[in-house]
C-alpha cells in the first residue's frame, strides 16, 4: 500500500477485508493452539497496529511541508559536503604541485593554441 493510498483511504475497504480474514484464522488456529495463544496473538495484533499507527504518523509527518524543507536542506547540503569532499583534493593536488609560473605559462600557451597568436600578432604590430 503506497503512502498516497494510505493518504486518501483508497485502500481501507481492502485493508478492513485482510484484517476480518486474519481475525477468522486466528480463531479458527485458537482451536487448536489454545485461549492463550490466541490472547497472545490478539495482543500482539493490537500493538502492531498501535506500531504501524506510529509509523504511518511519523511517515506523515516527514511530508509536511516544513519538515519536507528541512529535510530537502539536511540532504542538499550532506550531497554538496560529499561533492566537495571528493573533488577537493582532486582539485587541488595540481594547485599545489605546479608553482604560479608554471600557471602563468600553462595559460599563455592556452592563449595561443585556442587562437589568441593572430590577436596578439596584430596589437603588437599596431603598436610599432
Amino acid at each position: 500500500m503506497g503512502l498516497w493510498t494510505y493518504v486518501t483511504g483508497q485502500d481501507q475497504a481492502e485493508s478492513d477485508r485482510l484484517d476480518a480474514a486474519r481475525q477468522a484464522l486466528n480463531v479458527k488456529r485458537a482451536t487448536v493452539y489454545g485461549p492463550e495463544w490466541y490472547s497472545k496473538t490478539v495482543a500482539n495484533d493490537e500493538q502492531g497496529d498501535v506500531d504501524s499507527a506510529a509509523l504511518n504518523q511519523s511517515i506523515l509527518d516527514e511530508f509536511k511541508p516544513a519538515a519536507l524543507i528541512t529535510n530537502l536542506s539536511e540532504s542538499s547540503s550532506t550531497a554538496a559536503g560529499g561533492i566537495r569532499n571528493f573533488l577537493e583534493p582532486i582539485l587541488a593536488f595540481p594547485l599545489k604541485i605546479i608553482p604560479p609560473i608554471g600557471w602563468a605559462i600553462l595559460g599563455f600557451a592556452l592563449f595561443i593554441y585556442l587562437g589568441g597568436g593572430p590577436w596578439l600578432r596584430g596589437i603588437l604590430n599596431r603598436k610599432t
